[in-house]
């Protein structure tokens, strides 16, 4: 007998649940730091920070490095500038939490802002 499948969920109602569960996201290390919530994304990267508002974020894009623990966030605003942070995180295991929590948020808020010139506001 073979086992029952559950019946698929359709991606947008995925999206739906997932943004229900994401929240504010604040990922720092001693030195930068990235926060992102309803408001928008703020980086700080030694003693210099800067506010975006999401109307004005075209992508945000994390990297990670390799086995290690250091993270990239990108962040491309529509008129094609550009600011990027590397933060460290404690473990690997730390590293791939900001990668997923990050996700979420920025799926979350980036949906409510489309740019007909994007094709995704999350690339990992």
């Amino acid at each position: 007998m073979t086992p029952a499948r559950a019946p698929a969920v359709p991606a947008a109602a995925r999206g739906r649940a997932r943004a229900d569960t994401s929240g504010p996201v604040t990922l720092t290390d001693p030195r930068n730091a990235v926060a992102v919530d309803e408001n928008g994304v703020t980086v700080r990267v030694a003693e210099v920070e800067a506010d975006f508002a999401w109307e004005e974020i075209a992508q945000v894009i994390p990297a990670v490095s390799g086995l290690g623990r250091t993270f990239h966030v990108l962040v491309r605003l529509r008129d094609g500038e550009e600011l990027s942070v590397r933060l460290r995180a404690p473990d690997r295991r730390t590293r791939e939490e900001w990668l997923s929590r990050l996700g979420r948020v920025v799926d979350r808020y980036l949906d409510e802002w489309p740019d007909p010139n994007r094709r995704g506001g999350l690339r990992r």
